[in-house]
């Protein structure tokens, strides 16, 4: 987040008369007159330094904003606001920005479930979108070609583990034998594809010896 724009009253704006004398932060002046010393978030002006920067107009007596070091007074404020993305209106205070977009922290929620982001993990599409982690892996994770569910960490895991062979996707738990379903994640063991799944060696030998004795059959 970045250049965020503060609003301002009376109440977080301190008048100095009754201490001592500094140096104005926008014209570089002495403040001679402690009645019209104001201080706005560690900084010391004159009352007639802090103006609109659009419309001129002093803003000690009203609620203001300022970004980029330039005092607005609440009407001028919302032409130079950056808008939320989700509700298009200006945002006054806290800022939530990603690599595209800006959002209120109230607005900012996973595109697919809406639950609230400010503050939690989350990430985004090749468009910008944002997600949760979780609605994230379930729209984007690869699918499993055997269960056909997308391969996504468990809850509170960040991480996973993919099985690709042939170019499809497997959970480690649906890598298995079709027959006789041996993990075929062992170190020893190998695998064979037959027509529409993954073999064992001893169940594929079996699959050839069948395939073998019905075309003598059929002779």
């Amino acid at each position: 987040m970045s250049n965020l724009p503060s609003n301002h009253n009376q109440e977080d704006t301190q008048d100095l008369s009754s201490t001592s004398i500094g140096t104005c932060s926008n014209c570089s002046a002495p403040i001679l007159d402690k009645k019209s010393a104001f201080y706005v978030k560690d900084e010391l002006y004159h009352q007639s330094c802090i103006t609109c920067h659009i419309c001129q107009v002093i803003l000690t007596t009203h609620v203001f904003f300022t970004l980029d070091g330039k005092f607005y007074c609440d009407a001028d404020f919302n032409s130079v606001a950056v808008r939320c993305t989700v509700c298009e209106n200006p945002i006054r205070e806290r800022v939530i920005e990603t690599s595209r977009y800006n959002y209120h922290p109230e607005c900012f929620r996973c595109t697919q479930c809406l639950s609230p982001l400010d503050g939690q993990l989350y990430t985004t599409d090749a468009m910008g979108n944002i997600f949760c982690i979780e609605d994230f892996h379930r729209k984007y994770a690869p699918k499993c070609h055997l269960c056909k569910e997308p391969i996504i960490p468990l809850k509170f895991e960040s991480e996973t583990s993919r099985i690709v062979a042939l170019d499809r996707s497997y959970h480690p738990e649906c890598y298995r034998c079709a027959d006789c379903r041996t993990d075929l994640m062992h170190p020893d063991s190998l695998c064979y594809w037959i027509e529409t799944g993954f073999y064992c060696k001893n169940c594929r030998d079996k699959r050839v010896e069948s395939h073998i004795d019905s075309l003598m059959v059929d002779k």
